[in-house]
């Protein structure tokens, strides 16, 4: 099975270790009298940089992602000015990875937020160099602790945020809505209780070094100015001391949601489609590969796969094995596993970039379909939602709660579990969604908003619901049949087994998840150069089963054939153009007949009619609302 897909397994760059990016040797930090001590966005944001960039590892300009991610932080940094392109070039300076064409090019289709470009590159800078960094950081705490002193709310928040510009965010500036950085995803705190207690322990803890550190000055020989010393120990004790009391702790913190406030953070949450957050990670999609690396605060993610990648997967490695065994007994056809692969690889890359509508068809119980759908559960973690079927038989409306289709908001896959094949599914919101268009969803006593489609639908059926057969439906339904079968007493041999398509199941063997949803993680994000090169080629048992569904479902297919006959000139295929059937009269006996296929369907209007019985599949454009060679086969 490995020789079937060895072919075009990429293999993925996992880049989890950020030690590897230690610098060793960086020119020495840039300092200054004039310490920049201004919150991020300020006009200083351009002299922060100056001080930061050479604290980022050279060895980031041998990487690609990392490459863009400076450029898009510079950007920012610069406001998309041709200084902060030369800043950009000077950095890559390797030519391997970017020229200085490529970063021009670049350059000019970059968009990032105003708020994360210098926190990007404060992020990297503390990671490759906590030395250099932290002697930097230090001589501007010092700078703004002598103005702290005076325990002014404003004076004494700017110095906490000194210490953890990086980490916390608010997006209220009532002070709600308050963000931690976790090292790999924002995540939401109640009333910045984690902020609270980070000034009432770490931060006064900070202080209390401070104050021993200069204690020990004032004891050394030769000490100048020891009033002005003991002042402002006596001063750093004050500050102390008002930061255990409650409603001083309270007013600083309200102080700070103005240094962190961030107005666009909810906006951008989750919004970007190359990113899928890991446990330790990131999996991104960068220039058709996928790539796994660390979190960075200017990813915007605040959901994860709850998946720890391992750092050591290899095409070997058992699990790796044991969920291509599986893959295999399931559609016991390597194209169909090829292009199950790749359709799971497409999911990296939010969006639904394909269009699609899929449909995990079997009708035989015990196939596996839904132990697939708690595979992806497992491995997609927050990227993946389970929708109540009731959604579809509906049309969209604004005006009511919608939980349902909030809970799709930054979601990758979501499922619909045995939808009822007796009722209809409208098309509006099933093309909505498919398009990866907007759309409207609120909870309960929400406001609500416009939400973009980020996900791709997978339906687990043993029959297909009707649905509209319009173009845009037609075009994005696909069904991939499970045909495979597990039971506890399979036949004897191995080739009666294939033969037959039954198979051992195992008991529980969801259990295994936790050991396998890392490595099924790894081969989609190694399957994902195939699906970007090749796309998603439809296997003839796809197109077969989908052009059947279509072929038991279309009712103006199923009209054509029961109640329409095409009328020709003897035994030859060319029609009688002597015949003719008034679309007035074919829409007549249509809605009879409507009457009695189906009482769950709605009969379409007149006009929705003829725009699908003049396609050229059915009977083609009428000729003064008559179609020729056509007539009702109860007047033949």
């Amino acid at each position: 099975m490995q020789d079937v897909f060895a072919f075009e397994y990429s293999g993925v760059n996992i880049s989890l270790d950020p030690s590897e990016y230690s610098n060793s040797e960086r020119p020495e930090v840039v300092s200054s009298d004039n310490v920049i001590i201004s919150p991020i966005g300020s006009e200083d944001d351009k002299k922060i940089v100056l001080e930061l960039l050479p604290m980022v590892s050279v060895e980031r300009a041998c990487n690609l992602q990392d490459c863009m991610r400076i450029g898009r932080s510079l950007h920012v940094c610069y406001d998309g000015s041709v200084e902060g392109l030369s800043k950009w070039v000077d950095f890559v300076s390797n030519d391997d990875i970017l020229d200085e064409e490529d970063c021009n090019m670049e350059w000019r289709h970059m968009f990032d937020s105003k708020s994360m470009g210098l926190r990007n590159i404060g992020y990297y800078a503390e990671l490759d160099s906590p030395l250099e960094y932290d002697e930097w950081n230090n001589i501007r705490f010092c700078k703004q602790l002598e103005l702290a002193l005076g325990l002014a709310h404003t004076d004494v928040a700017r110095l906490v945020w000194l210490t953890c510009w990086t980490s916390y965010l608010c997006t209220r500036i009532d002070g709600n809505g308050w963000y931690y950085y976790d090292g790999n995803k924002w995540v939401t705190m109640d009333k910045g209780v984690k902020l609270r207690k980070y000034v009432s322990n770490e931060f006064r803890s900070l202080l209390e070094r401070k104050r021993t550190n200069l204690s020990r000055q004032l004891e050394g020989p030769g000490t100048p100015s020891k009033k002005l010393g003991e002042r402002a120990l006596d001063n750093i004790s004050a500050l102390i001391c008002k930061l255990g009391i409650t409603a001083y702790k309270t007013c600083v913190v309200k102080e700070l949601a103005e240094f962190f406030y961030d107005e666009t953070f909810m906006e951008r949450l989750d919004t970007n489609m190359h990113y899928t957050g890991l446990s330790n990670g990131v999996i991104e999609i960068c220039k058709g590969e996928a790539f796994i690396r660390i979190g960075m605060p200017g990813d915007y993610i605040s959901k994860s796969t709850n998946i720890r990648m391992p750092s050591d997967i290899t095409y070997e490695s058992g699990p790796v094995v044991e969920c291509m065994t599986w893959f295999k007994k399931c559609f016991c056809d390597n194209e169909l596993v090829r292009y199950f692969l790749r359709m799971s690889a497409s999911l990296l890359m939010g969006g639904n970039q394909d269009k699609l509508i899929m449909f995990f068809l079997g009708a035989k119980g015990d196939n596996s379909k839904t132990t697939i759908k708690k595979l992806f559960e497992k491995s997609f973690g927050d990227y993946c939602a389970t929708f109540n079927p009731n959604l579809f038989t509906k049309e969209m409306s604004n005006s009511g709660p919608s939980p349902e289709l909030e809970k799709g908001k930054g979601t990758k896959v979501a499922f619909i579990n045995e939808p009822s094949p007796d009722s209809p599914w409208g098309s509006s919101l099933i093309k909505t969604i498919s398009g990866g268009d907007r759309y409207f969803a609120r909870k309960n006593r929400d406001d609500g908003g416009y939400i973009e489609s980020s996900f791709m639908l997978i339906i687990l059926a043993n029959m297909i619901p009707p649905m509209s057969p319009e173009d845009a439906v037609k075009n994005r339904l696909k069904s991939l049949p499970f045909d495979s079968t597990f039971v506890n007493d399979p036949p004897e041999s191995e080739e009666e087994r294939w033969e037959r398509r039954i198979f051992k199941g195992e008991k529980n063997f969801s259990n295994r998840f936790n050991v396998l949803a890392p490595y099924f993680l790894w081969i989609i994000a190694s399957m994902y150069t195939s699906y970007h090169k090749h796309g998603l080629k439809e296997p003839t048992q796809v197109i077969e089963s989908t052009k059947q569904y279509w072929s038991d479902n279309d009712i103006y297919e199923i009209y054509i054939r029961q109640c329409l006959h095409r009328v020709t000139i003897d035994d030859t295929d060319e029609i009688d153009t002597n015949i003719k059937l008034l679309v007035v009269d074919a829409y007549t006996k249509f809605t009879q007949w409507m009457t009695s296929y189906s009482s769950h369907i709605r009969v379409p209007s007149r006009s929705v009619f003829i725009n699908e019985m003049k396609k050229k599949y059915r009977l083609g454009n009428p000729i003064r609302d008559e179609w020729v060679g056509f007539t009702i086969k109860c007047e033949i």
